[in-house]
């Protein structure tokens, strides 16, 4: 969400401004679940004003709701359809209203407040901003050229000191990462193998063959293992 009279960009590259930003601010108002969506809404904003950019300290809190967050994927997921922006223009006011009754009575977690930059926070390297980046992204169809980008290196050198600190590729990490979310889903939720597809970023066809290759087995026959 964007704030004039700037109209901020709402990407990660800071400041969040596209061409000259002499003379320009603005505020973006970020909102997102947890990985696997089902366990809360975290909410944090940052402020770009001419060349500097900075986190709003004031205004960083975490919403302990499964019924916000559902509602808030809903509305993500209304965004990519542009057939019922009636049904979008419904739900976000309604969001807010949660949001702010939900702040104003106190109930937010400021232990957990750092959702988004906690782990960056205990790492100090690129690789390590890089894999906050992906491990928040794991639904995004990310590249390597993208996630170099984000953290300001080369896509010769990401790759090469990825896999000297990992120990493993890119599409490696990514896909281990996508495996061990989905294996939980499957185990302790009911959302249908195609939504967990959905939420990992991947076509029903790749992660069986994910499935295939670790376990022998298809999602579905993963998921009737457990019980």
């Amino acid at each position: 969400m964007v704030f004039p009279p700037g109209v901020p960009k709402q990407d990660g590259n800071d400041p969040h401004f596209e061409g000259d930003s002499a003379g320009r601010s603005g505020d973006v108002l970020w909102m997102r679940t947890g990985v696997a969506r089902l366990d809360g809404l975290s909410l944090w904003a940052c402020r770009s004003q001419d060349w500097k950019h900075s986190k709003l300290e004031g205004f960083r809190c975490r919403i302990e709701d499964r019924f916000l967050a559902e509602l808030f994927n809903g509305f993500c997921d209304e965004m990519q359809n542009a057939r019922r922006p009636g049904i979008v223009r419904r739900l976000l006011p309604l969001i807010l209203f949660i949001l702010r009754t939900e702040v104003s009575a106190g109930n937010t977690s400021h232990q957990s407040m750092e959702w988004c930059f906690s782990r960056q926070a205990e790492r100090s390297t690129p690789i390590a901003e890089a894999l906050t980046y992906i491990d928040g992204n794991l639904d995004r169809h990310l590249t390597i050229e993208k996630v170099a980008q984000h953290i300001a290196v080369s896509p010769a050198t990401f790759t090469r000191y990825f896999k000297k600190e990992t120990g493993e590729t890119f599409v490696q990490y990514q896909n281990r990462r996508r495996m061990e979310i989905a294996e939980g889903l499957l185990k302790t939720t009911n959302l249908t193998v195609l939504h967990i597809c959905q939420r990992m970023g991947l076509q029903y066809s790749q992660m069986r063959k994910l499935f295939q290759q670790k376990h022998g087995v298809s999602p579905v026959e993963y998921r009737d293992r457990q019980d």
